[in-house]
Order: structure tokens, then sequence, then C-alpha cells
């Protein structure tokens, strides 16, 4: 079991320490990398309520498609944004399974079971299926494009400029920030006890570790989250977002958002 938590909790802090270390994509000269935050966000948002609120599924194709050539335009490799297909099945495969049976979606009967009782599996609840996988595909990439071609705080100020509420943005802000700490030091704790550890530990033993490492990092959160607002508002924090950037919107930026806004009245009237 120990093994196991270790094990996850490596991977989660390799991939927070990579996305707050590294700027390998918005560093790039690709075609999302020149627009204003603003756009992205405003832009991102509006395609993802376009995915969620479309039951087309060409139009699903055609949102997909078109943020892959996005995403290779704006110098993000395709194997990147096709990683979410590792990890897509696991989390939504599980919903859209069920969809597929004459029990959840009546319709045609492509193939019929007897046992354990009778079922089919139809047409109707199969193109159910493929619509609700596509659409979750479709807003993953759309998000992850947002990600990957914008820095953090950019993101932050741009969400802020667009009335998010600054006491959301402050608690995201340090969410993303601090859980990394917070990793850390159960990567290191784990460590620890790993080193002083002779022999097989029973099962039991390590659900009451586990037990005490979680309340430890809860004790040391709350100490450090009274610590941290001292610190930020003796330096002068007033609870905004702020960077050295200042946003203004180009060409680029009102073009874009007019090729979304036509998008989106096609779609509406494709519906």
């Amino acid at each position: 079991m120990a093994s196991i938590v270790e094990k996850n909790i490596t991977s989660l802090i390799t991939g927070l320490a990579h996305g707050l270390t590294t700027s390998t994509y918005v560093d790039k000269k690709g075609i999302l990398q020149q627009l204003d935050p603003r756009t992205k966000v405003l832009g991102g948002l509006s395609l993802i309520i376009l995915a969620s609120w479309s039951h087309s599924t060409e139009i699903l194709i055609f949102l997909y498609i078109g943020c892959l050539l996005l995403g290779l335009l704006s110098k993000i490799p395709l194997k990147k944004i096709l990683h979410q297909w590792y990890i897509l099945p696991f989390f939504s495969l599980f919903l859209a399974l069920p969809l597929i049976f004459s029990f959840v979606t009546r319709g045609h009967e492509i193939v019929t079971f007897s046992y354990p009782f009778v079922f089919s599996i139809t047409s109707e609840g199969v193109a159910l299926a493929v619509r609700f996988l596509i659409r979750i595909a479709t807003t993953v990439t759309i998000v992850q494009l947002v990600l990957l071609t914008t820095r953090w705080d950019f993101i932050l100020k741009a969400l802020g400029s667009i009335g998010i509420p600054h006491g959301f943005l402050f608690v995201l802000a340090l969410t993303y920030r601090y859980i990394y700490v917070f990793i850390s030091s159960a990567l290191d704790m784990i460590l620890a006890k790993k080193s002083r550890t002779v022999g097989k530990e029973k099962v039991s033993s390590l659900r009451s570790w586990i037990g005490a490492l979680s309340g430890s990092l809860f004790m040391k959160s709350i100490v450090m989250s009274r610590d941290v607002h001292e610190a930020m508002i003796s330096r002068g924090f007033t609870g905004k977002v702020k960077t050295l950037k200042t946003f203004s919107f180009q060409i680029a930026d009102w073009v874009s958002l007019f090729i979304i806004l036509i998008i989106t009245g096609g779609a509406i009237v494709i519906r």
C-alpha cells in the first residue's frame, strides 16, 4: 500500500512541477501564443459551451479537428495533445458504456444478449456514447490548449478581467501553487519512513500511518495558510492578481473572436 501511495504522489508531483517550472510551449512562436490571454479565455469558454450544448456529432468532430489544427499551428506536438486519450477512458468510458445498452437508450437493436438477462446494444446508444466521448475530448483539448499556450498568472488576470470574483481567483492561485509544496512534504515523509523501516509492515499499521500523514499535512496547511496570508498582507497584497504585462487587443484578437462568433452562430443554425 505504501508503494502505491508513493507512486501516485510521485507521479502527481512530477506533473505539477512540470507545469509550474516550464514554459516550453508558452514561448513558442505559434498562433495561440500571439493572442491576448483574454481572447483565449473568452474563446475557450465559448467553444466549451458550444461543445457541451451541441447534439450534433458532425459539429463536435469539426470542433475537435479544429482544436488539433490549432495545436499544431501553435507548435504543440500532436502526441502531447492526444495524450489525453491515455487518461480519458478511465474517467469517461464507464459513464459512456451504459449508454449503448437498450435498458438505458432504446432504439434499433444491433446485438442481443440473453445472459444474465435479455438486453441489447442499440445503434442510438452507440451514437450517444460516441458523441459523449468526443464532447469530453473536445472540451479537454480546448482547456489544454489554453493552459499550454498561456502563463498561469496571465490566465488568472484574464479571468479577473471578465468578471470572475477575485476571491475565487485568489483561492485558485494559492491552491495551484501550494499543493506542490504539500505533496513535496508528503513525499519527504514517505521517504523518511521507508528509510527507518525494516521488514514488512502490517496493512493495519500502514493505514494508521497514512491517517497520521493526512492529519499532519492538514495541521501544516492551517499553520502555513496563516503565515502566508500575514506575509502577503505585510508586502502590500490587496487580493488582486497583478502582472507586469498590460493586455491589449490586436487585430488578430478581434478576428479570432469574430471567427468564434461565426462558428457558434453556424452551429446554432445547423442544429
